[in-house]
């Protein structure tokens, strides 16, 4: 397993970087999109049965508009088809009232999706729209993918003190404090290397928020996972597992970076 998830990283990664480098904003927000409806797919496989064939396809065509609005960038487009996407999901549970006991159930699990997957994962392509937005989209991943790896590394050397026993049993409040320092260096190399306008301050602001809410995406993807009673959201990536399991630190880590550079930095 470890040497499949090695081989993918090595074929995988490149690719994505030279897409977030070199692609259009067009053929990355494309990417983006693709990734959303798969990770809408694995989404609604992980609740199953909780909810019918329409409220599955309803959820996943709404993730997908809510993500094509982050991408037009328009914020009175996006909150319209927020507001009216959620009025259609209830809408079509009320085209079958007479099963009153599941009401919640379904519009819950149908509008949790579309938040989680699409609201969520389509903030990378506002971030790459920025002034140097691929350099932070860069920045974004190196430092997720940096901070896991020496979270990880950390955590089986000397992690000794259970992080999420519940959620992760394998994750270690050393290996936690592992990926902040990891994600602390890579952002400080990072200003030295071309984002010579970040202050110290931002440095550890920034590598600590996207190391710390990567892994509270991660947690919180397991957590969904646990409760599915599965191990992996899905089998699309060799040794990665789904969409799901790759992006879930993404997930909460892109909209925090996507705020700071926006609302504290200024930043269009």
């Amino acid at each position: 397993m470890h040497l499949k998830r090695v081989i993918a990283a090595l074929v995988l990664i490149p690719l994505f970087l030279l897409l977030v480098l070199k692609g259009s904003y067009f053929h990355y927000s494309a990417f983006v999109l693709t990734l959303a409806f798969l990770g809408l797919l694995e989404y609604f496989k992980l609740i199953d049965d909780k909810v019918d064939l329409r409220m599955k396809v309803m959820g996943i065509l709404w993730g997908i508009l809510l993500a094509g609005g982050l991408y037009i960038g328009s914020g009175q487009i996006f909150i319209a088809m927020l507001t009216f996407g959620f009025m259609a999901i209830c809408l079509l549970r009320l085209s079958r009232a007479g099963e009153l006991s599941t009401v919640f159930q379904d519009i819950g699990y149908t509008f949790l999706g579309p938040l989680y997957v699409g609201l969520l994962l389509g903030h990378l392509m506002p971030l790459r729209a920025m002034v140097e937005g691929r350099e932070w989209t860069l920045l974004l991943f190196i430092t997720i993918w940096m901070g896991d790896t020496a979270a990880f590394y950390t955590g089986r050397s000397i992690g000794r003190h259970k992080l999420y026993p519940e959620i992760s049993p394998n994750k270690t409040v050393e290996g936690a404090i592992g990926g902040i320092v990891g994600s602390f260096v890579i952002v400080a190399l990072a200003r030295i290397w071309y984002l010579n306008q970040l202050s110290l301050i931002d440095v550890a602001v920034i590598s600590i928020s996207i190391a710390v809410m990567g892994q509270l995406g991660d947690l919180c993807e397991s957590m969904f996972k646990r409760s599915a009673g599965v191990k992996d959201s899905g089998n699309l990536i060799p040794g990665h597992g789904g969409v799901l399991d790759r992006f879930d630190s993404t997930l909460f880590a892109a909209p925090i970076l996507y705020y700071y550079l926006v609302l504290i930095k200024g930043l269009d």
